[in-house]
Parts: C-alpha cells; sequence; structure tokens
C-alpha cells in the first residue's frame, strides 16, 4: 500500500476477506484491489479497527484466555444510551458487572432485538453522528464472534469456552416463533409491552 496507515490488520489481510472483495467484482483484480483500498479508508476513517482493539482490550479473558463471559460488553456510555434507547441484547448480565453471551449451537451470537419498544424521541436525541458511531461498533462487536477471522489466541480461548461449557453441562437452546412455550425472561425485561411477533426459548 501507498499509504503506511492503511496497512490491514490481521482480519482484513485474511484469505476470506480478500475473496469476498474479488467476489463481489466478479473476479477482476484491479476493481477488488480498488475496492479493497477504499475499505480500509472507510475503516481508518470510522475508527472501526480502533473498536477492534479496544473491545479486545476490555475483555483480555474472554479473547484468549477462555472465559465465558465479556467484562465489559458495552465499551462506553453511548452505547448503552443507544441499547436502551433502542432494545436489544447479545449478553445477559453477570454478577460481576460483564455479560454472558447469547450463543447459538454453532457458537455464533444472537442479538435480540424489540423494535416496537425503541424510543424514538430518545434516538434522535442521541443525534445522527453518535447513533451511527454506535451502530458501527455493534457490527464490530458481532464481528469479532466470527470464528474463520480470528487469531491463533482467540481460537484457542474459543476451544477452552467450549469445554468449560461441556464441563459444567451446558445445554444451548434454539431461539422460535412464539407458541406454547415459556416466553424467554430476558425479552420480558427488555420490553414488557412489545407488539407484533415475538420470540420464546424451546428446547
Amino acid at each position: 500500500l501507498a499509504d503506511p496507515s492503511l496497512a490491514p490488520t490481521v482480519e482484513m489481510a485474511s484469505d476470506l476477506r480478500l475473496w469476498r472483495f474479488l467476489v463481489a467484482t466478479a473476479f477482476k483484480g484491479g476493481d477488488a484491489a480498488s475496492m479493497y483500498v477504499e475499505a480500509l479508508r472507510w475503516r481508518k476513517r470510522n475508527g472501526t479497527d480502533a473498536t477492534r482493539k479496544d473491545l479486545r482490550a476490555a475483555n483480555p479473558s474472554f479473547f484468549t484466555a477462555g472465559a465465558t463471559s465479556l467484562e465489559k460488553p458495552l465499551l462506553n456510555e453511548q452505547d448503552a444510551a443507544v441499547f436502551a434507547a433502542r432494545p436489544r441484547t447479545f449478553f445477559t448480565k453477570s454478577a460481576g458487572g460483564g455479560g454472558e453471551l447469547l450463543l447459538d449451537r454453532a457458537g455464533n451470537l444472537l442479538f435480540i432485538e424489540v423494535p416496537a419498544s425503541a424510543d424514538a424521541a430518545a434516538v434522535c436525541a442521541l443525534g445522527a453522528d453518535a447513533f451511527l458511531a454506535s451502530e458501527l461498533r455493534t457490527q464490530e462487536r458481532r464481528d469479532e464472534t466470527r470464528r474463520d477471522e480470528r487469531s491463533g489466541d482467540e481460537r484457542r480461548g474459543e476451544a477452552r469456552r467450549g469445554e468449560e461449557r461441556r464441563r459444567r453441562g451446558c445445554r444451548s437452546r434454539r431461539l422460535t416463533a412464539a407458541g406454547p412455550h415459556r416466553v424467554c425472561p430476558l425479552l420480558t425485561s427488555l420490553a414488557s409491552t412489545s407488539r407484533g411477533s415475538c420470540f420464546s426459548w424451546s428446547s
């Protein structure tokens, strides 16, 4: 790269990432390279890679030591305000103030949203820039659970988490459309008056 400040992270330099740009441009090498460099510029401009570093720095035991919960699932007060204005969650609160991630059977992150309970006035009060910045951080937080783009230490951490779940006899649960099942307490706490389709847990 002509601009050293655009040097990609390990994730952005992975074969999987590069393959996506080739597919998006019908395997035209020049177009793929231009799109890739523009993506690196966008990530730098929006602090995307800095968000990943901050997330890892705030949650070292999760990413490298095999912990099953995040010490700090929300990076700052702005993220907390956005999550409050637009009810959703991807973790259950733990006693120590952190959060146990909600995962499906494949280990992918589950995101539960309650759009009908969003506070439009609160969202507007946050401002477009603050809301967008938080949304971008949320996307990066979700991407960090992708095992196919993790470093060696993070893969080992995931393996240790899997072993810990097996040792504790934990079972994953499937999120299904509402039916004759018990309603998930997490959704109830998020919005007791939500309208439309809701979700519940079933074994």
